[in-house]
Formats: structure tokens, sequence, C-alpha cells
């Protein structure tokens, strides 16, 4: 093909570029100046974009959920766990073992048990601190041992347990622990799973496995503590199996209710009061502007 001469060339651009130039101007006055006609500057062209409507693009509303401090029981994700990672592994040998133990019906909890923290925090409010009771509209309401035994259904009878980080409570050596765990070290609910997980998948003893199960249910309904740590005092108990019938759980659940109620009521009063005095001040400056 023959290479066109310069005076072709010339004419070419002149045409093209006419061209170009009147459709850009039609364009122009048109109103339709499209997003392949604007200079490429990176930057966002400014004011809202064609076709926009008021009512479809609302803000959306502020949920009105209240806010609230976390709490230590966690029994939603204790069946979670259970049902999800355990459940289809346990043999007829670990449901007998754990039938013997007075905590098989905590294992049923539904699957989506939840603890709920506004209730949490009302009843709190009503703690008198100074007669050890609750308060509901003057009514004074106490509860006592035998009554947190009937409503849990445990044991309200035989030898006394003493709950973790109890005042006098005395640690003893633990074989199950030594076996599973590092000595002198914290342990975490998640490192507790990945155990249990381990023994499961790996057909390790299944006195080791409820013994473990037992653990992971102290540490998450009957005696939890703050950050997720497992309370390493309770071993002692959780590795015998035959024996765990014979101690008085009702009581220990009991003490250890009535020894945390006091500081956790003072804690959620306290967030209460910074609550309010941030609404006030957050109020007081939309007031201003």
């Amino acid at each position: 093909m023959e290479a066109m001469n310069v005076t072709d060339r010339v004419a070419v651009k002149k045409i093209v570029g006419g061209e170009v130039a009147s459709q850009s101007t039609r364009m122009i006055q048109c109103g339709q100046n499209s997003e392949s006609e604007q200079p490429k500057s990176g930057k966002k062209p400014k004011g809202r974009p064609v076709g926009w409507r008021k009512d479809t693009h609302m803000k959306k509303e502020k949920s009105n959920k209240q806010k609230s401090i976390t709490h230590r029981c966690f029994p939603d994700e204790m069946m979670d766990f259970f049902y999800n990672k355990v459940y289809d592994k346990l043999s007829s040998k670990h449901k007998e073992l754990l039938s013997k133990t007075p905590f098989l019906h905590l294992f049923c909890f539904p699957k989506k048990t939840l603890a709920s923290n506004v209730v949490l925090h009302q009843i709190l409010l009503m703690w008198d601190n100074n007669k050890r009771c609750f308060k509901f509209k003057g009514s004074v309401l106490n509860f006592t041992s035998e009554e947190v035994s009937l409503l849990m259904c445990l044991p309200c009878k035989g030898k006394p347990v003493s709950y973790p980080r109890e005042k006098g409570a005395k640690r003893k050596p633990s074989v199950l622990r030594n076996k599973y765990f590092e000595p002198n070290k914290f342990i975490l609910r998640k490192d507790l799973e990945d155990k249990i997980s381990i023994a499961l998948n790996e057909n390790h003893e299944a006195k080791d496995v409820v013994g473990l199960l037992v653990m992971y249910l102290f540490t998450t309904v009957l005696f939890p503590l703050a950050s997720g740590y497992v309370p390493v005092n309770m071993f002692q108990y959780a590795e015998d199996i035959e024996s765990l019938c014979g101690y008085n759980w009702g009581n220990a659940v009991y003490r250890m209710l009535k020894d945390n109620i006091p500081t956790c009521s003072l804690f959620v009063r306290k967030w209460r009061k910074v609550e309010r005095q941030r609404k006030n001040l957050r109020d007081s400056f939309q007031g201003a502007l």
C-alpha cells in the first residue's frame, strides 16, 4: 500500500479535527458532556452525580441498640463449639462418662443461647451493697444457694468446692493439666478448645476428653474469668470424673456470684455515669453548633 503524501495527511487531520471539534461543541451546548470527554486528571468531579435524588440517598438511621459492657458468661459460644466441633465426634464411652457427671444437662442448651447485657445491667443496678440483696421497687429480694442449685439443677450437698480466685483457696497439682498444658502458664479458652479438638481427633482416653469438656464448661458458664482465662485450679476436680457428683456445686456457684456481684454492680453504675456524661457533652456540642 502506497504511503500517503504530505498534502493528503494535512487534509485528513483537518477533516478529523473539524468533526471532533464540532461534535464536542454540540455536546457542550446540549449539556451532554460524557465521562469519556472529561480530562483524566485523577480528581473526582464536584457535585452530585447525574440522576441523584434526595429521597433515594437518605442517610441511614443510627441504630437504637444500647451500648453495654461485656460479660464473662458465654453459653452461646460454648454450645456453638460443642455442636460444631465436638458432638459428632463423641463416642458411646464419652457420653457414658458425661452422664456420670452432674453437668450433662448443661451441654443441652439450645444452639442460640444468649445472655442479655441490658437485662443483666438492670438487675445489677438494683443491687443494694449494704444489705447484700436486690431491691425491686422497695421490695427486698435475696437469693440462697438452694435456689441457685434448683435453678441450675446442680447438687446442693456434698464436699465444698473452692471456686476460682476464692480467698484461701489452695491449688493442687493436676495430672490432666500437666498432660495437656505447660505448667505455670496462663491458659486461654482458645487453647482449651484446641486441646479438646486434638484429643478427639487423635482418639485420646475418653476420661481425658470428658475432663477437658468439663473444664470448658467451667470456663464459659459456671466459673468464667475475665479475658477468657481458664480457671486452672478447677483441673483438680475435672480430672476425677467419678467424684464430681460428690461436691456441692450449687453452693460454689452461689458463693462466686455473691462475692462478685458487688464489684460488678459498682462497675455498671460507674459505666452508666460515664455514658451519661458523654451524652450530655455531645448534646451540648450539637447545641452550640
